[in-house]
């Protein structure tokens, strides 16, 4: 294994050939593959901290959440099916999550879809909008408990035949806010496809969570980690600088701030050079 020093020293063409071996390595050894399907799947660090968080704050929400305008005629037997074929298409979303000396989590299978439509066509016109967005508002910050079988809560309040306002919760266990536009992008497609009588064009998911977790507890435990502990240790041993700030400067009367609009990362380099900001 070559050391930094080592590296530094070597030409250009031969420090491409040393990366791109190593790419190669990577590449073969370190793919993540899909697991024989099991009950019971192992969590990850994150997701076991997270778990414990829930349980001990029962109170506090631990959501994401997407709140959509929809308008048009909105079919709610289409858009149930279509949920169900999202919670078939990704295990994470029927997952029951257990906390124990081995925390783990078991997929079930849900037949109904918890998908509320509350209807507001009684409520004058112009009050509707604001109603439901404040409803939407109360949903998103309900926590959702963790010993419940179901993770989600999905309403459609409708404004009149053409107006919805749709909110879908998700606990951060089985959810993050990038999966979430994931999620909301192929629902529409499902809808489209199942209320046009036509095939459903979504890529196959060649891999899970779990089996990320799994790979993931594979290579803390191989060689490619313990070489990076060995290098970031030996790296971070050295004497650090330490950033020293004047503690008594407590005044504001000298900052500046300027305002301006990103147009380029060229731009925002020159800038923080000149200012010598970061």
């Amino acid at each position: 294994m070559y050391g930094e020093d080592e590296i530094n020293r070597l030409s250009p063409r031969h420090r491409k050939e040393i990366i791109q071996r190593v790419m190669n390595r990577r590449n073969n050894s370190d793919d993540v593959s899909p697991l024989p399907n099991a009950s019971k799947k192992t969590l990850s660090n994150s997701q076991k901290s997270l778990l414990k968080s829930a349980k001990n704050n029962p109170d506090q929400p631990f959501n994401v959440s997407t709140v959509l305008r929809v308008k048009g005629n909105v079919q709610v037997p289409i858009l149930q099916k279509s949920f169900l074929e999202l919670i078939k298409r990704h295990h994470i979303l029927r997952s029951v999550f257990y906390e124990s000396e081995l925390a783990h989590t078991e997929e079930h299978a849900f037949s109904i879809v918890p998908i509320q439509v509350e209807g507001l066509t009684d409520i004058p016109h112009e009050n509707r909008y604001s109603l439901a967005l404040n409803k939407a508002h109360s949903l998103v910050h309900e926590p959702l408990s963790v010993d419940d079988s179901i993770l989600m809560k999905t309403v459609l309040f409708k404004l009149d035949e053409n107006n919805y306002l749709f909110v879908m919760v998700l606990h951060q266990l089985i959810s993050d806010v990038w999966s979430m536009g994931i999620l909301m992008k192929e629902l529409g497609v499902l809808y489209d496809a199942i209320s046009l009588k036509k095939p459903v064009n979504l890529p196959n998911i060649p891999i899970r969570y779990s089996d990320f977790v799994l790979w993931q507890k594979k290579w803390f435990g191989g060689i490619d980690y313990k070489n990076q502990q060995k290098y970031w240790t030996r790296k971070l041993s050295k004497k650090i600088p330490v950033l020293k700030f004047n503690s008594e400067a407590h005044s504001t009367d000298n900052v500046k701030v300027k305002s301006f609009i990103f147009e380029n990362n060229q731009r925002i380099k020159l800038f923080c050079q000149k200012e010598r900001v970061t």
